[in-house]
């Protein structure tokens, strides 16, 4: 996006590490990513086959309608932008927050997992 506007670099520094998203054209295994968005939901585990099943087929329904793919939004089923992941030494997801927020909330929101 700032390339296309002509900008090859931040004008200004960050003090907090970015992500930027990978866009594909399709997944090359759309299986996982089922299961991936399946299981967001605590109680799918839970759920009698049927329903398993009945969501699996949405979900493959949905990634096969879309022209490009953002994969962390898409597998991990985040609103929209912008978007604040927390992750841990293990780059496991810990928290996850949609909109804006004040430096101060983020960093409250970062000190309280430690």
């Amino acid at each position: 996006m700032m390339l296309q506007q002509g900008i090859e670099t931040l004008p200004y520094s960050l003090d907090f590490p970015i992500v930027m998203d990978k866009v594909e054209e399709t997944l090359s295994d759309i299986n996982v990513a089922i299961e991936t968005i399946c299981n967001i939901n605590p109680n799918y585990a839970l759920w009698p086959d049927f329903e398993k099943v009945g969501l699996q087929k949405r979900v493959a329904h949905y990634l096969r309608s879309l022209d490009k793919i953002a994969l962390t939004f898409t597998l991990n089923q985040l609103r929209g932008t912008p978007s604040f992941v927390l992750f841990n030494d293990s780059y496991e997801i810990i928290a996850e927050w949609f909109g804006h927020i004040t430096y101060k909330e983020i960093a409250d929101k970062i000190t309280s997992f430690n």
